[in-house]
């Protein structure tokens, strides 16, 4: 199997499993990895999209260090081990806002339960 067919095997395991546990180092808990199951899309870049509240533990982390890992699982298989997972290393970034509205739009179309998050 070549690279481009891992990238492309990666992509679309990402596009048909939309949680993952989001890891950020903690500000709170002596900088140990701090992990919780989030939502996520891919935008058309194969990067992963996440929306986070302003007062999120996730959010407040990644302010002062960006550095953060996604991790999906296939969730269908009673042996974790036995089924595919991806990790995707990265810097967490905001979104510019030209790029915002549209996002949030997609992602809302997505996941139309995290409505709620925007009601005060």
């Amino acid at each position: 199997m070549t690279k481009n067919d891992l990238n492309f095997n990666a992509r679309i395991f990402l596009k048909q499993h939309p949680f993952g546990i989001l890891s950020t180092i903690s500000q709170t808990v002596d900088q140990y990895p701090y992990g919780s199951v989030c939502p996520f899309m891919l935008d058309f870049q194969a990067r992963p999209i996440i929306f986070v509240s302003d007062i999120a533990h996730h959010t407040k982390n990644f302010k002062h260090n960006d550095k953060v890992c996604l991790t999906v699982m296939d969730e269908s298989k009673k042996n974790r081990h036995e089924g595919a997972r991806v990790s995707y290393l990265g810097n967490m970034t905001p979104l510019n806002q030209d790029e915002l509205g549209y996002m949030e739009e997609r992602y809302l179309r997505l996941f139309p339960e995290a409505r709620t998050y925007y009601q005060a």
